[in-house]
């Protein structure tokens, strides 16, 4: 084969299976059912399908690790490191496909389910029935969505219906707003019942948490028709980059050394972060240290420690271990390392200038795993274990 370590990589089969899989959620958005009493999360379902994602990837870059065209064929072949991490991101590019395009697609449905005046219309009817039902001392304003009515609007227009049948109509859409989205109603109620019932014994109750529904399915629509979503909003964006890079990352880092020495370098990278944040505190209070700049701190010392610990002199079997988890750590934490050092001179920066620092350090993270890392990575392999 003249490619050989892109067939070993496995990458036909990640694109193949993730296409399918890519055709078979898109179908299943076109198929599922959306109303206004079943209104899914779009956000939910991206982080349900994250999960499978992960496990998805994390097995294939096992696979991909069992070949190594270097052993096999004793030579590096040209351009091996680039064509690695180039095969890397197509594949985990495909998988992350997979939710994203579903999420896309049901959020399209749930904005549609009903068009942006009714909504408005519906929560107009709410804020009316509840201020009817619950009275002015105990009615809390439901400010739901853009464009509906103010809480003095809404005032005026309740005063301004004097008349009982007026009333009873507000109510009687009240009723027919709440079993539209999703709340089941005592066929007996009547409006008749819920006028000023709180001067009594309060409203012949509807469920609170069958409310929270209703509440839940049109502010669901609403940030579907407003593109303002969770996973819509420009943080959450940057998160599923970085989500994808740290992905990527631990692939590569993960066909560099044994899976024991992986698993360790994830478990201490968590205890680290755990005792910094302990210690960041600490400084806090022992020195006065205020802000980013005793986290920071404790992030440039952690990472030259690590750096440190990678070039020390001995190499016995334990030691070698030892050097492959602190380049593992420090790998990770490399594209950490702008947004730190800025933050430890000015911790009032503004959102542009952080994802800028965060774009940076991503480049720097590549930079530094093509100039540095991966080079040690394989000197410490091929290093001999003393006696």
């Amino acid at each position: 084969m003249h490619h050989p370590g892109l067939w070993a990589s496995r990458i036909h089969f990640v694109a193949f299976y993730g296409l399918i899989g890519l055709g078979l959620f898109s179908l299943r958005a076109a198929l599922q059912q959306v109303s206004t009493q079943q209104v899914p999360d779009p956000d939910q379902v991206l982080v349900l399908l994250m999960l499978p994602v992960l496990l998805a990837a994390g097995f294939w870059g096992w696979r991909f690790s069992l070949f190594s065209t270097a052993k096999v064929y004793a030579r590096q072949l040209r351009l091996h490191a680039v064509q690695n991490q180039l095969v890397v991101a197509l594949g985990l590019l495909v998988l992350l496909c997979i939710p994203l395009t579903y999420t896309l697609l049901l959020t399209h449905k749930v904005a549609s389910v009903e068009s942006r005046n009714q909504l408005i219309s519906d929560v107009n009817a709410l804020n009316i029935g509840e201020y009817l039902t619950m009275g002015p001392d105990q009615y809390s304003w439901i400010n739901l969505i853009d464009g509906a009515f103010s809480y003095q609007e809404l005032e005026q227009i309740v005063e301004n219906t004097r008349s009982e049948q007026g009333k009873l109509a507000h109510l009687q859409a009240y009723l027919s707003t709440l079993e539209k989205y999703g709340i089941r109603l005592d066929p007996q109620l009547r409006p008749e019942q819920l006028l000023y019932a709180y001067k009594k014994d309060g409203p012949p109750a509807v469920d609170y948490i069958e409310k929270d529904k209703v509440f839940r399915h049109i502010s669901r629509i609403d940030r579907a028709q407003r593109n303002a979503l969770g996973y819509q909003q420009a943080d959450s964006l940057h998160l599923v980059i970085f989500f994808f890079f740290f992905l990527w990352l631990g692939i590569l880092i993960f066909q560099q050394v044994q899976w024991k020495v992986f698993a360790l370098s994830l478990l201490l990278g968590v205890a680290g972060l755990i005792a910094g944040s302990f210690l960041g505190l600490g400084m806090e209070a022992w020195f006065g240290l205020e802000g980013a700049t005793p986290y920071s701190l404790i992030f440039v010392v952690a990472l030259l420690f690590l750096l440190i610990q990678t070039y020390r002199s001995y190499n016995s079997k334990r030691l070698k271990a030892w050097k492959s988890v602190c380049m593992s750590l420090a790998a990770f934490l490399t594209p950490f390392l702008p947004l730190m050092m800025v933050l430890m001179v000015n911790n009032e920066l503004s959102k542009s200038t952080q994802n800028g620092l965060w774009y940076l350090g991503l480049l720097l993270g590549i930079y530094m795993w093509n100039a540095a890392y991966h080079q040690r990575f394989a000197e410490l392999q091929a290093q001999p274990k003393d006696n």
